[in-house]
């Protein structure tokens, strides 16, 4: 938790969806997300975080990338397929993003938005919530 102590008040608070088979990563991540005052729902099984992003629409959607049952890569595409109204910010946490510009364009064919290392300072999350929050966002990467 000490990440978010060092870091001033989020810009804007996002209605935000985690999805990732390691129950700790979600409750960590969860918390730290909430400390910064957004909103957050999280799961640990993919098949239910479509449920969710169908029923709720959150504006971002956090997903892990290698997990059993449905992949990110795959609940990404069935996201887009549903053409929400508006269609929420898809980031991709994985692994093995770390410098792997193919592991990217996968990433960024099924649908993502952004992607972002697991296991970088959560930080890296905050600060790019806190661009979205911004009027004119960064680009996608």
């Amino acid at each position: 938790m000490q990440a978010a102590r060092d870091r001033p008040a989020p810009k804007r608070a996002f209605n935000v969806l985690l999805c990732d088979d390691h129950v700790d990563t979600v409750i960590t991540l969860g918390e730290i997300l909430r400390h910064e005052g957004h909103k957050v729902s999280m799961c640990a099984d993919p098949r239910r975080a479509l449920e969710t992003v169908v029923l709720y629409n959150p504006e971002v959607c956090v997903l892990d990338i290698a997990m059993p049952l449905l992949t990110g890569y795959d609940l990404a595409r069935r996201i887009r397929a549903h053409k929400l109204n508006p269609q929420p910010i898809l980031i991709a946490l994985s692994a093995h993003y770390r410098n792997k510009t193919s592991e990217l364009l996968v990433a960024r064919a099924a649908g993502f938005d952004y992607a972002i290392s697991k296991g970088s300072d959560p930080r890296e999350l905050l600060a790019l919530l806190d661009q979205l929050a911004d009027p004119d966002p960064p680009a996608a990467a």
